[in-house]
């Protein structure tokens, strides 16, 4: 009685540790999606400073809710022409490309551009999720 209860126990203990090492493959394979795309989508400004930085899982542009506020001394009709150009191009990209493509559905970004508050220059507001219920 004993040899069957501890043959279970150890069949029990392997079974929790498959489905312990399936979720996190599946979870760090999902994030590192995630980042692929969302990291194309939502570019940083060239010399653009982060004032702002959050994310909701494991790290930016992962799997999630990630915000980042930006400032910019460019005007911004510079920041949105350059953020018009970069997105098209990734969004063709994403769109053509293989693995991405498949990927790119589960993504949502937006980039708001604005006057900054002093008046001077711009603030960038980029927004993404991926994989999030």
């Amino acid at each position: 009685m004993r040899k069957h209860f501890l043959h279970y126990l150890r069949a029990i203990l392997l079974v929790i540790v498959l489905i312990s090492v399936c979720t996190t493959v599946t979870t760090l394979g999902l994030d590192a999606m995630c980042y692929n795309v969302l990291s194309q989508r939502l570019p940083i400004y060239p010399g653009a400073r982060i004032t702002l930085e959050r994310y909701s899982f494991l790290r930016r542009y992962g799997m999630g809710d990630t915000l980042i506020i930006l400032d910019s001394d460019d005007l911004p009709d510079t920041v949105r022409e350059w953020y018009g150009r970069e997105q098209g191009s990734v969004a063709l990209r994403l769109r053509q490309g293989g693995n991405l493509q498949l990927f790119y559905g589960f993504t949502n970004a937006t980039t708001s551009v604005t006057t900054a508050e002093d008046g001077t220059g711009s603030q960038i507001i980029l927004s993404g999720t991926c994989a999030a219920g």
